[in-house]
């Protein structure tokens, strides 16, 4: 398996203070909630010149790049929206949950991308994307979710992982498209 090699630490100090303040729930403009983004968003597609989204998606899905995955079907037991907003013309959401050991969420897609920080825990998340090898994605790092692209988050790493999730997107749009059947929001 890949290992990741985004970590927060390798961001800038700014970066790096938005991302502490938004776990922090304490006050961060939009500017610099979208700046973040845009820096995560347009490092995932330099480094990944090639990236395709997947080859379309529909309701239902039960596997990813041929196969079911594994784990338990499980949503963040404490999951918290950590902020709500909108401009003219997006909405910015982050929310912050714990991915137990030996679940995952269910297969689902980000149709304007997203990003998830594992912020707290021992271990890491897999991520497994459509097309693409599997990551892990250990404590202190994040990884960028890439739009319109099938995707799962798993823990198998032995201990619960606290995550936090940052969305953008056109007004109106929801974050998540779930396509797993037994998953909330399915």
């Amino acid at each position: 398996m890949e290992h990741s090699s985004n970590s927060i630490s390798d961001l800038s100090k700014k970066n790096q203070r938005t991302v502490n303040r938004l776990w922090e729930q304490k006050p961060v403009s939009v500017d610099k909630i979208t700046g973040l983004f845009n820096t995560i968003e347009n490092e995932f597609y330099r480094n990944n010149p090639d990236f395709e989204p997947g080859n379309g998606w529909s309701k239902p899905t039960t596997q990813l790049n041929y196969a079911p995955l594994p784990g338990k079907l499980k949503p963040y037991p404490n999951g918290k929206a950590l902020l709500r907003e909108s401009t003219d013309t997006h909405d910015i959401y982050v929310d912050k949950g714990t991915r137990l050991n030996g679940t995952r969420a269910g297969i689902h897609v980000h149709e304007s991308g997203g990003i998830t920080f594992v912020m707290r825990g021992k271990g890491g998340i897999t991520d497994f994307v459509e097309g693409s090898t599997n990551t892990f994605n250990p404590v202190g790092h994040y990884y960028y979710m890439p739009a319109n692209t099938m995707m799962s988050a798993s823990n198998f790493s032995g201990g619960n992982v606290k995550l936090m999730d940052i969305f953008i997107t056109p007004l109106g749009q929801p974050p998540i498209t779930v396509l797993e059947p037994g998953y909330p929001g399915y």
